[in-house]
């Protein structure tokens, strides 16, 4: 089991819920973001194993959020 959670950023309710059940269920810990945003504020006040982001989303997409990880974070995989 991986001791830092994994978070998920999907606009979509469904996904977002189908997506943690099965990483939850592969012992995982989740959190669920559902904004580009949100997430990036999530992530720059914890440590994530993972980020899965949906890239159609409004505001910001998540290719975006992707960038600005890695400008915060560019040692990050």
């Amino acid at each position: 089991m991986v001791n830092q959670p994994v978070l998920i950023v999907d606009d979509e309710v469904e996904m977002r819920i189908a997506m943690s059940e099965t990483l939850k269920h592969c012992g995982y810990p989740v959190e669920i973001s559902h904004n580009a945003i949100d997430a990036l504020k999530k992530f720059k006040q914890n440590e994530y194993s993972l980020v899965i982001t949906d890239m159609t989303m409004p505001k910001r997409s998540g290719l975006e959020l992707l960038k600005d990880i890695k400008s915060i974070a560019p040692a990050k995989p």
